[in-house]
């Protein structure tokens, strides 16, 4: 029998197959996740380039932010090794950058990728 699912692959799955207007809410709900997990996990796809904030919904009650993909490299699900998000697709790691302005996500390109290769013995 094969073992469930982590949450962070039925995130991705899901992501993978809803594209654009991506929402916190219905995201969880799709993916049997908490909003709070949805919430994190998207914000770091955010600041690795694999997500863009289509609309930001603010603060304000009612209001909510939507993203849609824009590095769909597979469906293995990219996962925080520290400082960099792994692909296991691509077998490559995307810098994590600190958080970024709101203002500046929409302006935010796929960051430079690069390769960790382990140091020499």
């Amino acid at each position: 029998m094969r073992p469930a699912p982590l949450p962070q692959q039925r995130l991705w799955t899901a992501i993978r197959i809803l594209k654009r207007n991506i929402d916190v809410a219905g995201l969880a709900l799709t993916a049997r996740t908490t909003p709070n997990a949805t919430k994190a996990y998207l914000g770091l796809l955010v600041r690795a380039g694999y997500l863009q904030v289509e609309h930001h919904g603010g603060r304000r009650p009612g209001n909510v932010s939507l993203y849609r993909i824009v590095r769909n490299t597979g469906h293995k699900a990219p996962v925080r090794a520290i400082t960099v998000m792994h692909d296991p697709n691509t077998d490559e790691s995307f810098p994590l950058p600190s958080r970024i302005h709101v203002a500046d996500r929409k302006a935010l390109a796929p960051a430079p990728s690069f390769v960790l290769t382990e140091a020499a013995a």
